[in-house]
């Protein structure tokens, strides 16, 4: 495609992007197109999708990857809320104490991905190690089990 000659937050480059999808759907004999838009860029789209009803009602307009990101971890916040984790996190010194509820919320991107990532590899060990227990699983026995899982 030819690159756009307009800032991409304005308008005219919205329009301009949403006719040329249409076009390659058209092209391509598809029914239907998705189309990746920054935040900002795709509330622009979804106004001129309304306003331009049902010129653009066979194009799928999706948030960017960051934002599809930045809602799961705000769905993770809300799922790990109650449970304890942030606070541990917040007193183990992997993130200040004030910056919970932004994590809870999703709001640092870079802190999030660092502290669901630490949590998440917390609990699994936790798991593993209650699996150990429950099952009373020697050291001779999980060292065997690493020296199979090794060769192969």
């Amino acid at each position: 495609m030819k690159p756009i000659t307009f800032p991409p937050t304005e308008n005219d480059a919205v329009l301009d992007t949403l006719k040329r999808s249409k076009e390659l759907a058209k092209e391509c004999d598809a029914e239907k197109v998705v189309v990746s838009y920054d935040l900002a860029i795709a509330k622009i789209g979804k106004r001129i999708q309304c306003a331009e009803h049902p010129r653009f009602e066979n194009i799928f307009i999706q948030f960017g990857q960051f934002h599809s990101e930045i809602n799961v971890f705000a769905s993770l916040g809300k799922l790990i809320e109650g449970s304890g984790g942030p606070y541990i996190l917040g007193e183990a010194g992997v993130i200040a104490i004030g910056s919970i509820n932004k994590l809870l919320k999703g709001k640092i991107y870079n802190r999030c991905r660092r502290c669901h990532l630490l949590l998440s590899t917390a609990l699994h060990g936790m798991n593993f190690e209650k699996l150990i227990d429950d099952f009373n699983i020697s050291s001779s026995t999980l060292t065997a089990i690493n020296e199979c899982l090794n060769t192969e």
